[in-house]
């Protein structure tokens, strides 16, 4: 039983220890930010979801509040979004830094760290508008 407890501790030691080198890692790497952002377009209609799962998001960053996962075509990663039309907690500004293999036209995935909440909010309808450079 001890050797159990043992195991366990061990795996979860580990397991923060990558994460903590991980987030060291990807510290380095920085998501371009808006001088002066200004709203460029009146918002559009999206579909937003939202995820819990994942390390690294396709920028190369580590996943962490404020991100959000968008079609590249629609949305390039680095875009700074506002996004309105939810409860207040989730209505705000977010990154695209992630992609997705379903996540194709006006679909957005924000970044939700309790897996609990993410399976929550399900499909919800928002606005966003995008901000560019001023």
């Amino acid at each position: 039983m001890r050797s159990l407890q043992c195991h366990r501790a061990l795996v979860r030691l580990l397991g923060m220890a990558a994460l903590i080198a991980a987030e060291g890692c990807a510290g380095r790497i920085r998501t371009p930010q808006p001088v002066n952002p200004t709203v460029t377009r009146p918002p559009v209609a999206y579909v937003a979801t939202a995820y819990c799962t994942g390390h690294t998001t396709a920028s190369g960053v580590a996943v962490k509040a404020g991100m959000v996962a968008a079609d590249p075509r629609l949305l390039p990663i680095g875009s700074v979004i506002a996004v309105s039309g939810l409860d207040s907690r989730h209505n705000g500004v977010y990154t695209v830094t992630d992609t997705g293999s379903k996540i194709r036209g006006h679909r957005l995935d924000i970044y939700i760290r309790d897996c609990r909440e993410a399976v929550r909010f399900g499909r919800r309808r928002a606005q966003v508008s995008l901000f560019t450079k001023g």
